[in-house]
């Protein structure tokens, strides 16, 4: 939750101007979150640091795609 707190308070204000970017941002991230959850496994002594990662990573993803889905989805409905 801090870093959703934390993403939002900083780049708030970059999500409604940049959509597009942001939302290529949050795909690459959840890919990127998605392959370190996968591998944590295979280093056990950086297990912890993984997963934390890979949990903010997956907050920033809800953020940004949450802020900016409206506004792509209302620039396509045009």
């Amino acid at each position: 939750m801090i870093g959703r707190i934390l993403f939002a308070w900083k780049q708030g204000i970059n999500l409604d101007e940049n959509p597009k970017k942001w939302r290529l941002v949050a795909d690459v991230l959840n890919d990127l979150a998605m392959l370190v959850e996968l591998v944590s496994p295979a280093i056990p002594d950086y297990f912890v640091i993984c997963i934390c990662f890979a949990s903010i990573a997956r907050a920033v993803v809800g953020v940004a795609g949450g802020a900016t889905r409206a506004t792509l989805t209302q620039h396509q409905a045009r």
